[in-house]
């Protein structure tokens, strides 16, 4: 197997383009956030890079193992991903086209099981202390003291608290 190296979308065939539309739309379609589009969509450009010249429907599923392999033994993928990449190709055939979980059987990588760090109390607030904007301040506060995500917060609307009733609306 030939590595592949980035890639523009003018290296992909005309089809290959159209498979990669194709899964743009259907991502906004049903919603999914713009970092999971954004992740689809280039998992899946390169595996389009991967097969040049040939349109997805034409691939069989182990044309398809194979690929996955070559991003393990010689791209040595993380396992996430990995994942993101299975993710993304199995959105194609079975969400785009519709097909019957036709990679459905390919093999997942077991995620690895780490212990978070843990910031001790007074490193927490060493990081607050070091702040001197107000909304920064504010901003990291929340999201330490509600668990927020970074796209959580970024969302986040002044209607969304409630000073009265000390409450937060996360969407």
């Amino acid at each position: 197997l030939v590595q592949q190296k980035k890639e523009p979308v003018e290296s992909l065939s005309q089809d290959q383009v159209q498979a990669l539309r194709m899964v743009e739309q259907k991502l906004k379609l049903r919603g999914y956030s713009e970092n999971t589009q954004r992740t689809y969509l280039q998992k899946f450009k390169e595996f389009l890079l991967f097969f040049k010249d040939t349109h997805p429907v034409d691939l069989s599923e182990n044309e398809i193992r194979n690929y996955i392999l070559y991003l393990i033994e010689h791209r040595k993928l993380s396992k996430s991903t990995q994942n993101q990449a299975i993710n993304s190709i199995k959105f194609f055939y079975e969400k785009v086209l519709m097909q019957e979980q036709k990679v459905y059987y390919l093999e997942r990588p077991m995620k690895e099981k780490r212990l978070p760090e843990i910031l001790s109390q007074e490193e927490v607030m060493n990081i607050f202390e070091a702040l001197d904007n107000l909304k920064h301040k504010t901003m990291l506060m929340l999201i330490y003291s509600a668990g927020l995500r970074r796209s959580e917060m970024l969302n986040l609307r002044i209607g969304d608290v409630d000073f009265n009733r000390h409450i937060v609306f996360i969407r």
